[in-house]
């Protein structure tokens, strides 16, 4: 709830689908991680390409705790979480298809590549991910949709 009052963001309903949306009508996938306990996100019990395909289609909000205070809000892109939905997807089908149970994200990956939105670096030690998000390249000649 912190983190939505901090975004000025509303919770939408239910279980399924995003966590929350913005004044422009923008959706978000929501994150939260208490550091004192665990360093990792968790994602879905049953991971797979539908949620895979969903979870591109949105920007990422991740808020870190120590205990009960909110450190730090980080905010993602998708393409910013790329290789690591190409490394769960390519799991997905090496194991011949089977969800993959709560796979992580590493909170080392957030603080290494998200945009800061709120707080202050948590001091968490970790080592690179290795892992290198490409942005995407917009054609400056391609007509804006109508």
């Amino acid at each position: 709830m912190q983190v939505i009052l901090t975004l000025g963001l509303t919770v939408l309903p239910g279980r399924e689908g995003n966590d929350a949306v913005d004044e422009q009508g923008l959706e978000y996938e929501l994150k939260s991680v208490n550091l004192d306990l665990t360093k990792n996100f968790s994602t879905h019990h049953h991971l797979n390409p539908v949620i895979l395909a969903k979870y591109r289609q949105v920007d990422w909000v991740f808020a870190m705790y120590r205990g009960i205070e909110l450190v730090c809000v980080h905010l993602m892109k998708p393409w910013q979480l790329e290789p690591w939905f190409a490394k769960q997807e390519a799991k997905w089908h090496a194991d011949g298809g089977k969800d993959i149970n709560n796979p992580k994200i590493p909170a080392g990956y957030v603080l290494e590549h998200g945009l800061l939105l709120s707080g202050r670096n948590p001091g968490l030690s970790f080592r690179p991910s290795g892992m290198v998000p490409v942005a995407p390249q917009l054609d400056p000649f391609k007509p804006d949709e109508e």
